[in-house]
């Protein structure tokens, strides 16, 4: 099982690459992986700023992408001003890169 610290390395090294494909970039890490709490079947939240709008599709395509050069299924949420209550939550349990 990987750790957090090698997601954010890769994930540091995707964020050029994944920049010229979509208009996004990634913010950090929540969730188990955040907490320490992961499991071998644990996803992968990952939480983005966009720099335009960005459609269903595209969104599913990022998670796909992120999903196969990490090797953990992803969910990408999408941050959102001003914070719901969700993202405020998110917020308190973010690891930056």
């Amino acid at each position: 099982m990987k750790t957090l610290e090698d997601i954010r390395a890769e994930l540091r090294r995707l964020g050029p690459v994944l920049g010229r494909d979509y208009p996004v970039r990634v913010v950090g890490v929540f969730g188990s992986y955040a907490r320490g709490e992961q499991t071998d079947t644990s996803d992968l939240d990952i939480l983005v700023d966009c720099d335009a709008p960005v459609g269903f599709l595209t969104l599913a395509g990022l998670q796909q992408d992120l999903s196969d050069a990490l090797g953990i299924k992803v969910d990408v949420m999408i941050r959102q001003q001003p914070p719901s209550p969700v993202g405020r939550r998110i917020a308190a349990e973010l690891v930056p890169l």
